[in-house]
């Protein structure tokens, strides 16, 4: 489709050139053998119009586009400056072997922005974050993301060059050149979240917490059903065995491709992991609570949501070693590293969590019913 672009504008320029050559040339033999004021006008008129005709051209294909050269369908969010502010917007898709127009109209930045949603797709390069979200969105700036609902994401810096009115950027030349076959496949321990069904159509999003981050999958197409079926029906909080290439590792999660996965019994740090389930309330100031649902809590202050934290019970977090029993790790994508404490009580009705290495205590309550 780009190179259709491109033969397309360059058909048009030497057709509109071409026409006005002839014009010229005609009109002068016209104006030699018959040096008439009638000549010479028509002559002049037709320059006129092969010049009007000629000057469109390059307006007409002004702005920024996006070609996918390649064999699979991708969403893209896109970044430039509005009224002096970073805005990102996504998600908008582009068919395999297509172009869309993100920009229809003259540049007037030297750099923008992509992000493609589909994993397993690290731009080359993808240094400078945004806010943004793997639902559609439209967010301001790259700081205080969670303000906006929004995640610090990763987006690739495209120089378009300076007093450039007219730019198209191929999906291919933002991709690794390492062919996926020669990654080196590993093995996790994860704890199972959630798939859900991405907009897009390009397959459901899958959760995992392990490795201290958050581990995501997108089930495509090309996703054995077998292995997609068993992800789907995993219960939240399940204990698995994943064998996964990994295609980008970056502090806030992993991002794989599943090729095998196993459902483990329960060791003793996932057993604590499962006895956490359910609402805690401060006993300090009942305003202040927690929510653990599988691999992850959700803050409550006065009922209002605050954050969301991922959790991983060990026997050590953040360089703390737990002293006769297990830590918790929490913490949430804005903030990677997160806390560690020591599960000092944890039963059916109480729960103690200490500070490390501070050595404060929380004292919690179980809901009723939860």
């Amino acid at each position: 489709m780009a190179s259709q672009i491109r033969f397309i504008k360059a058909f048009q320029y030497r057709r509109h050139t071409h026409l006005l050559c002839w014009i010229c040339g005609s009109g002068v033999k016209a104006v030699l053998l018959r040096p008439s004021k009638e000549a010479v006008m028509r002559w002049f008129l037709g320059i006129i119009i092969a010049l009007a005709m000629l000057c469109p051209v390059t307006p007409a294909w002004a702005g920024f586009h996006l070609c996918n050269d390649t064999a699979d369908d991708h969403h893209v969010a896109f970044t430039q400056k509005t009224d002096g502010a970073w805005v990102s917007q996504g998600w908008r898709s582009v068919p395999a072997d297509d172009c869309v127009t993100l920009i229809s109209q003259d540049l007037t930045s030297r750099f923008y922005y992509l992000r493609l949603r589909d994993l397993g797709v690290d731009l080359v390069p993808s240094s400078v974050k945004f806010c943004a979200s793997d639902q559609d969105f439209r967010g301001t700036g790259s700081t205080e993301c969670h303000r906006q609902s929004l995640s610090s994401l990763d987006f690739a810096r495209i120089d378009v060059g300076r007093d450039t009115s007219d730019f198209t950027q191929q999906i291919s030349a933002l991709l690794p050149q390492d062919d996926v076959s020669k990654v080196a496949q590993r093995t996790l321990q994860a704890v199972f979240e959630s798939c859900r069904v991405a907009p897009g159509g390009n397959g459901p999003l899958c959760s995992f917490v392990g490795q201290d981050r958050q581990i995501l999958t997108r089930l495509k197409p090309s996703v054995p059903k077998s292995l997609a079926r068993r992800l789907m029906q995993l219960p939240t909080g399940a204990l698995v065995r994943l064998t996964v290439t990994v295609f980008h590792d970056s502090p806030n999660a992993l991002e794989v491709k599943v090729l095998e996965a196993a459902h483990l019994p329960a060791d003793e740090a996932h057993k604590q992991l499962m006895d956490l389930q359910g609402t805690w309330v401060s006993t300090i100031d009942p305003n202040d609570s927690f929510t653990v649902h599988g691999p992850s809590r959700m803050n409550f202050y006065l009922g209002a949501a605050t954050t969301r934290e991922f959790l991983s019970v060990s026997p050590q977090c953040l360089g703390h070693v737990a002293q006769g029993g297990f830590t918790l790790h929490a913490w949430s994508k804005d903030d990677t590293k997160g806390l560690c404490y020591q599960i000092d009580r944890l039963d059916r009705e109480y729960l103690t969590l200490r500070f490390l290495p501070s050595g404060q205590a929380l004292e919690y309550i179980r809901k009723p019913g939860s």
